[in-house]
């Protein structure tokens, strides 16, 4: 349980990321 609950903030990290570098990028 605590590999799925450290693993779901880990992808919101990820989707975050990318969103910032799209939005830098632009």
């Amino acid at each position: 349980m605590l590999d799925r609950e450290g693993f779901r903030p880990n992808v919101g990290i990820i989707l975050l990321n990318q969103r910032n570098q799209v939005f830098w990028g632009k």
